[in-house]
């Protein structure tokens, strides 16, 4: 079990509609039935509180921060902790941000798009920063979204030429996770998943015909590919087939990731 900087991090990486945020969920219950498994929502906000409290004296203002934060808790308010570690972040990345500025300066995307995309990669880093920093004792980091997939989500806006430059230079200067779980799922799927449950569709891909949504991540799934060839050699690869959506290898993942990472659970030791 690590303090502060997380020896074991797992990524997912794929296309929207695969099912990551699902799988997440499912194999963090599992892991954690033998091992001390943070997502990256509780992680983020153990880290936020220990980092307060290592730094500020008294109980009133780690107080009055829990309590603003809950009458906010509908509104993204940032804190002059998180804009110190996104700071610190960016030390050490500067140039991994200014690829992601690059990308989001794209002029076929979006002012609303660019924000957000601005929005994310604070919001990630920040809590990236933060636990390697002051995150809790734990085995293992899972982050539905990490370097990967953060960087699939603004490279990919950019024209095709432009999107492979960014990619192969991305790929080289991420910070290699410990594991990437690549879900995958046919087009044809996603697309069909997308027209049942439209309200959670991210953009541009709301917008789109189900031919349009078909070609943009035919062309997303290229870059998916690329991304994940190009990883870190000492990142373990793994790849699950989520193409009927009942995530039904759970117990096969979760002990895929073991051996990959070598971790033997307490109920295995």
């Amino acid at each position: 079990m690590t303090d502060g900087t997380p020896q074991v991090s797992v990524e997912f990486l794929g296309l929207p509609g695969a099912g990551k945020s699902t799988v997440e969920g499912l194999l963090v219950r599992e892991l954690k039935r033998s091992m001390t498994v943070y997502d990256e929502n509780a992680l983020t906000r153990k880290a936020l509180l220990r980092h307060i409290r290592q730094r500020e004296r008294g109980r009133l203002k780690v107080g009055a921060f829990i309590a603003g934060r809950l009458l906010l808790r509908n509104v993204y308010a940032v804190t002059k902790y998180e804009v110190g570690a996104f700071n610190r972040f960016n030390l050490e990345h500067s140039a991994l941000t200014s690829l992601i500025m690059e990308a989001a300066s794209n002029d076929s995307v979006p002012l609303s798009r660019k924000e957000k995309i601005c929005k994310l990669w604070f919001k990630f880093t920040s809590a990236w920063q933060l636990a390697k920093e002051s995150g809790p004792p734990r085995d293992m980091t899972i982050w539905s979204e990490g370097f990967a997939q953060r960087g699939l989500s603004a490279i990919g806006m950019c024209p095709p030429e432009r999107a492979f430059r960014l990619l192969d230079d991305y790929a080289r200067m991420l910070p290699a996770p410990s594991c990437v779980i690549h879900v995958t799922a046919p087009i044809e799927t996603l697309t069909d998943r997308m027209t049942k449950r439209s309200r959670g569709v991210p953009e541009p891909l709301r917008s789109m015909s189900n031919a349009e949504r078909s070609a943009y991540l035919s062309q997303l799934e290229t870059y998916v590919e690329l991304l994940f060839s190009q990883l870190d050699p000492g990142t373990q690869r793994v790849t699950l087939d989520n193409h009927d959506g009942a995530v039904s290898g759970i117990l096969g993942l979760a002990r895929e990731v073991r051996e990959r990472l070598h971790i033997q659970g307490q109920a295995e030791s």
